[in-house]
């Protein structure tokens, strides 16, 4: 169990001077009908982080039992973990593990039905496709919470805005509906399906209790929210005066006359809608790449 990159021996370990080391440290609980290894104390799973996890890159001649050790005493130190299997005597292990793999074709049913993943022509390379694929669905789903949330919030701060001072909404219904199309609909496709980046799998690992809005997020959204709001709110009131298109922002309507002729609010509230637009989509290419700082 493990790897080693260099030819060493510097960080490996025979199973049986794994299990002397261990037994030590962990007691063999049953819960129901399962059996779990667990520390004595908390000061055994400080040794244990301290003496065999930092040290410790490769266990060899492991039987199924230490395997099972193994894989609990790293889940029980708060670590994370994957592991492999194929037969019966590594169901125990399988369950134990954060994420277990069973390889599909000399593997007996029984280990299939106890791993997360079966791999189904017992290739490893298929081991880290999965691995790939499977952080870019994290990294996906925030890009678009991270475009959606940009794209959203200014768009009700305008609202409010405008509802507040002159009672009615600066977009049309047919508007509203386009923007939700976009900031949904549109980022969903062209954020969440782009392919891994080859170097993914050198990223940091996600902690098993962080939560799917990170600090760099955060920080992102609450500058475009500021940034579009504040242009937004200057288009709002400045943008009649400024590019000639003055009218009574209260009462005008959107058309008027016989043939119902275009005012200048509606050009206006077309105008702040392609600005809208123009913003979202320079965003849409700000969004494809997470900030790291």
């Amino acid at each position: 169990m493990g790897i080693i990159e260099q030819e060493s021996e510097e960080g490996a370990i025979s199973g049986d001077e794994f299990s002397s080391i261990i037994t030590q440290m962990m007691v063999l609980n049953e819960i129901g009908s399962e059996t779990i290894y667990q520390f004595r104390s908390e000061e055994e799973k400080r040794n244990f982080i301290q003496k065999v996890r930092r040290t410790t890159k490769i266990i060899y001649r492991a039987s199924p039992a230490q395997k099972h050790m193994f894989i609990s005493a790293l889940r029980e130190s708060g670590q994370q973990c994957a592991i492999t299997g194929s037969n019966v005597n590594d169901i125990a292990s399988l369950k134990s593990a954060s994420v277990s793999y069973c390889l599909g074709v000399n593997g007996c049913q029984v280990a299939k039905l106890s791993s997360d993943f079966v791999v189904q022509d017992n290739d490893f390379n298929s081991i880290k496709n999965s691995i790939r694929w499977g952080r870019n669905l994290t990294v996906s789903v925030r890009r678009f919470i991270q475009f959606s949330l940009s794209g959203v919030l200014p768009c009700i701060v305008l609202i409010a805005l405008s509802g507040g001072v002159f009672g009615r909404s600066p977009f049309t219904m047919q508007q509203i509906l386009l923007i939700d199309m976009l900031t949904g609909i549109g980022a969903a496709v062209s954020l969440a399906t782009e392919a891994p980046d080859k170097l993914i799998t050198k990223s940091e690992r996600r902690k098993e209790n962080e939560s799917i809005l990170i600090p760099c997020m955060t920080r992102d959204i609450i500058a475009q929210v500021v940034y579009q709001s504040l242009v937004l709110g200057i288009m709002l009131f400045a943008a009649p005066p400024i590019f000639g298109i003055k009218y009574e922002l209260y009462n005008t309507p959107l058309r008027e006359g016989p043939y119902s002729v275009p005012t200048n609010r509606m050009i206006h509230q077309t105008f702040l809608f392609e600005v809208f637009i123009l913003m979202n989509v320079f965003n849409l290419f700000n969004c494809r790449r997470l900030s790291t700082v």
